[in-house]
């Protein structure tokens, strides 16, 4: 999956995702059998899915009761992180790669899903989403979190606000090693993601 061929991502977005849905939601039944033969009794999945981007008409199709948390940091600083981090994970599977376009056809991927979840949701206004910062989540994460559960009906305990405080205080990014790459790198620059996502810098930045 890791694999550079731009044309068969061109092919997939042609295609009905129905049949991939449909098996996702069963997927999603057996697990929650599964659980409940355990005993345990959860009731909501809470996934984390970038691929939904790119499908949201089917996601809804199949899901009607879904409620989405969009997450935004700007294209900027997202688009070379992600092609470095795709470098990284294609490499170990081919012996000539070339990393700019790599990275600039995932570039151009999400640039495309962005477009497709700002248009449907301009023609679905009804369908819930929820839209978080990512500069927000840093500077203020409890604030964010009482968004999220408020935002799905739940209520946030207070001894769920204290294991995620003690997460927060473990996983500091700070202690984690520095990540570091150059716009250039992938042949990129600021002015031209910029231009390639200034649909979605209007909207959201």
């Amino acid at each position: 999956c890791y694999a550079h061929i731009p044309k068969f991502g061109d092919w997939l977005y042609e295609q009905d995702q129905s049949a991939g849905y449909d098996y996702l939601y069963q997927c999603l039944q057996f697990l929650q059998w599964q659980k409940r033969k355990k005993g345990q009794t959860g009731t909501r999945w809470l996934l984390k899915t970038p691929h939904h981007l790119h499908y949201p008409e089917y996601l809804f199709q199949r899901f009607p009761d879904a409620a989405v948390v969009q997450t935004h940091r700007h294209p900027v600083d997202v688009i070379p992180s992600y092609g470095s981090m795709m470098t990284a994970l294609a490499q170990p599977f081919t012996d000539v790669l070339d990393t700019p376009a790599l990275a600039q056809n995932w570039a151009e991927k999400w640039a495309t899903g962005l477009a497709k979840t700002m248009n449907y949701r301009s023609a679905h206004p009804e369908v819930p989403y929820l839209d978080l910062y990512f500069m927000d989540t840093v500077a203020n994460p409890e604030t964010e979190i009482r968004k999220i559960y408020e935002f799905a009906g739940l209520e946030v305990t207070s001894e769920a606000l204290t294991e995620m405080a003690h997460w927060r205080a473990f996983n500091e990014r700070e202690s984690r090693p520095e990540h570091h790459y150059q716009l250039t790198d992938f042949g990129f620059d600021a002015e031209g993601i910029g231009d390639q996502f200034s649909q979605y810098i209007e909207a959201y930045f």
